[in-house]
């Protein structure tokens, strides 16, 4: 009588590991950031800083990692693009008050950042947003 073959992928430990790496590699994959830095962009116009940000993402991530991300071209991990959209859909309904809140909208509008009022749908890329003057 013959043992039914056995693989060490089918066994639970090996099966949590394999799926823990998948996981882990999903959030490592890179993707396009333009809707990331637009949402990034909007929050700023209605006033949170990217330290603020920041910290809401992880209070271990730096201004200057976001800032990163926020100023550069480059592709982004498909975590932080995933964090940022959490962010967005919490805060861009809530304006932050304050002298600081405001200083972050004032320069906002210099750059010609808009809100998150301005668009219809901010994923979609054709889309521009409306009513948005640079100062």
């Amino acid at each position: 009588m013959e043992r039914p073959k056995t693989h060490r992928s089918k066994t639970p430990k090996y099966a949590r590991a394999y799926d823990a790496a998948r996981r882990n590699y999903q959030y490592r994959a890179l993707v396009d950031g333009t809707v990331t830095r637009r949402k990034l962009a909007a929050l700023q116009a209605i006033g949170y800083s990217l330290t603020y940000l920041g910290q809401q993402m992880n209070p271990y991530r730096t201004q200057q990692s976001l800032s990163e991300t926020f100023l550069s071209d480059a592709p982004i991990h498909r975590r932080t693009e995933r964090d940022i959209a959490r962010l967005y859909d919490d805060l861009s309904n809530n304006p932050p008050e304050g002298i600081y809140a405001n200083r972050v909208r004032i320069r906002a509008r210099r750059l010609g950042y808009a809100p998150p009022a301005a668009f219809d749908d901010i994923n979609d890329l054709k889309e521009s947003p409306k009513g948005v003057v640079k100062a």
